[in-house]
């Protein structure tokens, strides 16, 4: 058991830089820089060392000994081409054929089913019609063009053989993550039967259906996607994942992740061939490799596109001053040299290599259609909130600019009342304002008349009978409350990237409250990975544009799109779109429902298993790097699969070229496809080892 190349080295994520920030309340913060680059760039390739690998047996293949047939009796066919030009030895020869043609053939017939593969006669026909035109010429022609015709036959099938070898080689490797993987997620479920309590019955069942409830415990699989109903757990969150996190309630989990410490009962989400990870990787009507657009073009080139140009050019031949028997060679040439199983497979394994290295990461797309459109974004707009920064702000500056007003004196006075104003909002900023009264032990005042206005703060009546206001500048000034004796010290303090929130009673500023929310882990690497495939980075926040000026130094995103509500996020996505920009949005659902719809390719974080379609790919961690590398891998798979496709066939191109034309005699075709092969193939290999 040896670990395939592709996923043989690993390296470890680099420490994330983390944003210090001032505490002292007369100090205006000052950016944080990174101490060394090298703390903030994180190659593509890199992702948390692999709890367990996948492994490709290391036993004798029949089907490649078949090869192995074919390829030598093609290659004694060719060698005899030394010998006399006897009848015997084109008979011999003729036999060579016949042996290899069997054994390639065998080969295709016994292959595993993989709908990613071209049909079988792909492999079969090109040397089989070889052999046909070679037996015509032994009957009807004379031995010049005879040991032509068979020459042409034996260079078929010497090609025939090495494309199954060569594409053999790189096919490995997936199909013994295909393996492993669905050797994972073979097991049963057990699944509560009756009323569900805790000493409910369980019986273990072959599959599930979403709405049933399940039971995992220590040491199992999870058998199907489901969002937890009950229990706290440890567990490695996906297939391959280096880490172990702890899930609970309403948290979502994935097939394939296996429950370490605890015991959970959950509600099924998907079940079958629609769970998140078995979807893209697994299911046949579903994979990416065999429904994404390159894939399907070569397999439809190789099994239809083929006999296309073989009668194609054997009709414009026969015009020509050739013989029949050169105008037939000159077709079987042509059409070998684009039905092989290079032609129609190569592609398809370039997007599964991308789509595996994607789970391993713990992302999942949707379908070829959503891996598509990950692959051909131009701007990437980061939702800031939960993903670029920690969305949990905490209290760092109160400070009071007129004490005269009303009963307020005190900095506490400010932050009981802007409290007890934002007791009924759930969005990060009402929430750390209560957990700082709490911490504080700050009595929260009562307000009456509470009045919200959306993306802006709200409005109320406290004790006194004094109107409050509570919020952004922009709430200020539509109340008609002058900012201008505090516009100096917001500006600072928005400057330094903290979240200004103004306090008016009655009708005056009274004081601020300043909020510091740190980046969160791998922000840096995740805005680098979308610059390493020249993704524009975009930042989306509610905040001023100071503070997100002062965050988009922090990471290097020059793209700013600041003060947009939760209500305006569709319509500033929008504006993006309206650029010419083909728009992904990475964010987290509900809070970025809107900006998500309205985007090409919405990412979103922590939602692998989900019950709903409209994401194009969703992560099982909520780590922003592997957001951004869902973009960047479908950008770097799509890119590497015309690479290859153009290594492919320009060199087929060329030979057909030159072959239908007279330059060249037609074994030239099928060898120029040959040297295309390989190439196509070295350049898989190599990626493959420079992501590793």
């Amino acid at each position: 058991m040896v670990p395939p190349p592709a996923l043989e080295e690993v390296q470890r994520a680099i420490e994330p830089v983390r944003a210090a920030v001032a505490t002292d309340p007369g100090e205006v913060p000052q950016r944080v820089r990174a101490r060394d680059e090298q703390d903030i760039i994180e190659p593509i390739g890199t992702k948390p060392e692999p709890a367990e690998r996948p492994a490709i047996e290391g036993g004798r293949d029949v089907g490649l000994l078949l090869v192995a047939l074919g390829l030598i009796a093609g290659l004694l066919c060719m060698a005899l081409e030394l010998a006399a030009p006897t009848k015997l030895v084109f008979v011999a020869r003729l036999v060579l054929l016949v042996v290899g043609l069997s054994a390639v053939a065998g080969r295709a017939l016994t292959a595993p089913s993989d709908p990613a593969r071209p049909h079988w006669s792909v492999v079969a026909a090109p040397p089989f019609l070889g052999l046909l035109v070679a037996a015509w010429a032994l009957a009807t022609e004379g031995p010049e063009a005879t040991r032509r015709a068979i020459f042409l036959a034996g260079c078929i099938l010497m090609v025939v053989a090495l494309n199954l070898l060569v594409v053999g080689h790189v096919a490995r490797p997936v199909q013994a993550f295909r393996d492993w993987v669905a050797s994972r997620i073979a097991g049963g479920a057990r699944r509560v039967k009756g009323e569900v309590t805790q000493v409910s019955p369980k019986e273990l069942v072959a599959d599930v259906s979403p709405g049933d409830h399940v039971v995992v415990e220590a040491g199992e699989t999870v058998p199907c996607d489901l969002e937890i109903v009950e229990g706290e757990v440890s567990l490695v969150p996906w297939l391959g994942a280096g880490s172990r996190v702890r899930r609970k309630p309403g948290d979502l989990v994935v097939a394939t992740a296996r429950v370490e410490k605890g015991q959970l009962r959950g509600r099924c989400t998907r079940a079958g061939d629609d769970r998140a990870f078995v979807r893209c990787v697994l299911a046949n009507p579903h994979r990416i490799d065999v429904q994404a657009r390159q894939a399907r073009f070569a397999r439809r080139l190789a099994e239809r596109g083929a006999v296309a140009a073989a009668l194609l050019v054997g009709g414009a031949v026969a015009f020509w001053d050739r013989t029949p028997l050169q105008v037939a060679m000159v077709v079987v040439a042509v059409y070998a040299s684009l039905a092989n199983v290079a032609v129609g497979w190569i592609a398809s394994l370039a997007v599964a290599r991308g789509v595996s290295q994607a789970f391993l990461r713990g992302v999942a797309y949707r379908d070829a259609a959503a891996w598509d459109r990950c692959g051909r974004v131009t701007a990437a707009v980061f939702c800031a909130r939960g993903t670029l920064v920690r969305g949990e702000p905490e209290l760092a500056t109160v400070e009071v600019f007129d004490g005269r007003a009303g009963a307020v004196r005190h900095a506490d006075d400010i932050l009981a009342v802007a409290a007890g104003a934002l007791a009924g909002e759930r969005d990060p900023i009402a929430l750390s304002l209560r957990r700082a009264a709490r911490s504080r032990a700050v009595p929260v005042e009562p307000v009456r008349n509470i009045r919200v206005f959306p993306g802006q703060g709200v409005s109320a009546v406290i004790a006194t009978g004094e109107a409050l206001s509570v919020g952004t500048r922009a709430l200020m000034l539509e109340r008609r409350i002058s900012v201008a004796s505090a516009e100096q010290r917001i500006y600072e303090l928005e400057g330094a990237g903290r979240t200004v929130v103004l306090v008016a009673i009655g009708g005056r500023l009274a004081g601020l409250l300043a909020l510091q929310d740190g980046l969160r882990s791998g922000a840096r690497a995740a805005v680098q990975h979308l610059l390493d495939v020249r993704v524009e980075p975009i930042l989306m926040s509610a905040d001023a544009r100071e503070t997100c000026e002062a965050l988009g130094r922090a990471l290097d995103i020059d793209h700013l799109r600041p003060e947009v509500s939760v209500e305006e996020q569709e319509d500033a996505v929008g504006r993006v779109a309206d650029t010419g920009a083909t728009v992904a949005v990475l964010g987290h659902t509900p809070h970025d429902d809107a900006a998500l719809g309205a985007a090409a390719a919405s990412v979103v974080l922590g939602a692998a298993g989900t019950d709903r379609d409209d994401f194009s790919a969703t992560l099982a961690s909520d780590d922003v790097r592997d957001a951004a590398l869902a973009i960047a891998l479908a950008q770097r798979t799509w890119s590497q699969t015309v690479t290859i496709l153009v290594l492919l066939l320009v060199p087929v191109l060329f030979g057909v070229l030159v072959v239908t034309a007279g330059l060249l005699p037609p074994e030239y075709a099928p060898l120029a496809q040959l040297v295309g092969a390989v190439a196509a193939a070295w350049q898989l290999v190599q990626s493959d080892r420079r992501a590793a």
